[in-house]
């Protein structure tokens, strides 16, 4: 919600939400000054109702600004904001939550808990099993959604699971140090404890050229290259997985040999074939970002990621 909108009604009276510091605990009326007229002042001036400079005081132009507030509204142009009209929270937008008491229908009496709302600094914890986090280097790099949002994160900490659990508890913040969730926490529900989805890179993700795994060959010095067309090429493996590697030393469009890999892949020199060596010509595809993860079963493992409001 944002600053100033209804979040309900009690009979035709809407109640609303103002960004302020300090709650609002009595009437705000000519004559009253203080925190909570000051925050009033400054939601009037940044809605164009009030063209002097906020003074904390309640003065003729705050009652007449108003009256244009509440004539905006579709209500009496009192002048006077009455208790229970206005909540404060510390800031907006904010993803709020009524309390079970306020409810259609329900007789309301002052005094009851209305609306809930994040306040303090969220925690990010992925909890995982002791035989995942064996899995997990601390450098791995965390990715969090929620609906459409996604999130980069690092670990910043490792702590052993409560009550003497075997879990082990990764905090969590963005690779900038701050929340995980950075300009877009007022999405998130404002609940004390919510269960995410994230996805940890065990190995950090590589792009480049790639080529069967089977056509990288050892040299006798303990080298890599590969067979082209036009003789060896020495090359540097990046990393490999699911038959691919991904290789510098190469141009898009290279063709190269692939080898019998039921056959040795340590020094061969391409000109000999009378062994049987079953030889194989493919194209290395040009670039196009594609990746590769060793161990991609364990690169792509899914866990759960906690945060944790104080309300």
């Amino acid at each position: 919600m944002e600053n100033g909108e209804v979040i309900y009604l009690v009979d035709s009276t809407p109640v609303r939400l103002i960004e302020s510091q300090e709650p609002f605990w009595r009437d705000l009326e000519p004559g009253v000054a203080g925190h909570d007229v000051l925050a009033l002042q400054h939601f009037l001036q940044d809605e164009g109702l009030l063209a002097s400079e906020p003074s904390g005081s309640y003065d003729a132009d705050t009652e007449a600004a108003v009256q244009s507030w509440q004539e905006e509204l579709g209500s009496t142009p009192t002048g006077v904001v009455q208790l229970g009209e206005t909540v404060a929270v510390p800031e907006s937008p904010v993803e709020v939550q009524v309390g079970e008491a306020i409810r259609v229908g329900a007789e309301l009496s002052g005094g009851e808990e209305s609306v809930f709302a994040p306040v303090g600094e969220r925690r990010f914890v992925m909890v995982v099993q002791e035989a995942q986090a064996q899995q997990i280097p601390t450098e791995a790099s965390i990715r969090v959604t929620y609906d459409d949002y996604e999130w980069d994160a690092v670990i910043s900490s490792v702590e052993d699971g409560a009550d003497q659990s075997t879990n082990v508890e990764y905090q969590l913040t963005a690779p900038n140090g701050g929340e995980v969730c950075l300009d877009d926490c007022h999405v998130l529900p404002a609940e004390t404890q919510l269960t995410l989805r994230s996805q940890v890179a065990v190995v950090p993700e590589i792009e480049g050229i790639g080529v069967p795994t089977a056509a990288v060959r050892i040299s006798s010095e303990g080298e890599p290259y590969v067979t082209t067309r036009h003789g060896d090429v020495p090359v540097e493996v990046l990393g490999s997985g699911q038959g691919v590697a991904i290789v510098e030393g190469l141009e898009g469009g290279t063709e190269v040999r692939v080898f019998d890999e039921s056959r040795s892949t340590h020094t061969m020199p391409p000109e000999d074939n009378a062994d049987g060596d079953e030889e194989v010509i493919n194209e290395v595809p040009e670039p196009t970002g594609q990746s590769t993860e060793e161990g991609s079963p364990e690169s792509g493992d899914q866990s759960d990621v906690q945060e944790e409001i104080t309300d």
